[in-house]
């Protein structure tokens, strides 16, 4: 219609610009009987010519312009179809994501252990497929561990089997965690764990990295089995044993790396318990950075051992910890620039063996109680 319209008028146009081209070549009027000469009638020619092409290029102009709002209202619709579209299969992810949540969380609460352990790995599973929910579900299993646990099985026969069944699904558990955090690109560097009050009787966290987030410990009772921290990297965490309880066990970080953040062990309780940061040649802990802190930690009985580890930067306090017979070695350990701090520690019977130290050098603090006999 918009293009016979246009044609409509450009002929009209022409018209009107003949009758002007023949007045402008002094012919007012034509008569029947007048002939014009080849001139005028070329001129004329030229004349309407022109026209007719300015005036076609006028219409290549309007169908051009409704060409490109036609092709811009199509690329509207089907940006707007595109986002329609993509809104609709997100809210289905969404649906599908909410629905594995739901499964995953119902298989954990299951009474059957095999369908724990199998809530477990898809719970995990969940986590890597869904970053914005990610911290929910590592919440999830860290709230598992969290639930009453008695470290010792029951006396019943029964009992004692399906006490054993939910320990291999709290292993589980540590170990999935762990297994997530033994990689500097993993999806799970950073975030947040909480094991506040956690039942430890064993677990492998060993090479596990740390370096982000906060990891939560506190109140945690270490009674029995091994809890592995060896070769483990904290470098930027904040780790937190503060109110942990050590009655028992072995909780290991011999070959650990402490860089940077701070691994809190104040108001811990060490009693009969046994943490290692260093024992056999080479396979001493390294501080190189960060706060490792034992401040009015009770250690009674038990031992903690920094045999071989070493001191290279960063700070190591025990201030205002309290000593009743624990065993503090540091045989030939490397105190080359950490800033170590016995000064403060309060004895309520003999003092730490603090064995013989292969070099003391500044930064190391020690009241005269604490010298060793074989000490420099």
């Amino acid at each position: 219609m918009v293009i016979a319209l246009a044609f409509v008028g450009v002929l009209g146009s022409a018209a009107i610009l003949i009758v002007i081209g023949l007045r402008a070549l002094g012919i007012s009027g034509v008569a029947a009987t007048d002939k014009a000469s080849a001139a005028t009638i070329f001129d004329l020619l030229k004349v309407v010519f022109a026209t007719i092409a300015g005036s076609g290029g006028i219409v290549a102009l309007v169908v051009a312009y409704r060409r490109q709002r036609v092709a811009e209202a199509s690329n509207r619709l089907a940006e707007f179809s595109s986002t329609l579209e993509n809104r609709k299969e997100d809210r289905e992810r969404t649906r599908l994501l909410n629905e594995r949540f739901a499964t995953a969380s119902a298989q954990l609460g299951d009474e059957n252990a095999a369908v724990r352990l199998a809530g477990v790995y898809a719970m995990a599973g969940l986590a890597d497929d869904w970053p914005a929910q990610r911290q929910t579900c590592i919440d999830v299993l860290c709230a598992y561990l969290r639930m009453p646990y008695p470290t010792k099985p029951p006396e019943d026969a029964k009992e004692a089997l399906s006490w054993a069944h939910d320990r291999e699904v709290r292993h589980t558990v540590i170990r999935v965690i762990a297994a997530h955090l033994r990689s500097t690109t993993s999806t799970w560097q950073g975030h947040d764990f909480d094991f506040t009050g956690v039942a430890f009787d064993g677990g492998d966290f060993t090479g596990a990295i740390f370096s982000g987030g906060r990891v939560r410990i506190g109140y945690s009772t270490f009674s029995a089995g091994r809890v592995d921290f060896r070769g483990a990297i904290f470098s930027g965490a904040v780790v937190h044993f503060g109110f942990a309880k050590f009655t028992g066990g072995l909780v290991d970080f011999r070959g650990a790396k402490f860089t940077d953040g701070r691994v809190d062990f104040g108001l811990a309780e060490i009693i009969n318990g046994k943490l290692l940061f260093g024992r056999e040649e080479l396979d001493g802990a390294e501080i190189s950075g960060g706060h490792l802190f034992f401040g009015d930690a009770l250690l009674q009985g038990g031992e903690v051992d920094f045999t071989h580890a070493e001191f290279n930067s960063g700070v190591v306090d025990f201030g205002n910890a309290r000593f009743k017979g624990t065993s503090v070695r540091c045989d030939n350990a490397l105190f080359a620039g950490a800033a170590v701090d016995f000064s403060k520690i309060q004895l309520e019977s003999t003092p730490p063996e603090l064995g013989d130290p292969q070099v003391f050098r500044e930064g190391l603090r020690r009241p005269i109680a604490l010298q060793s006999p074989h000490a420099d």
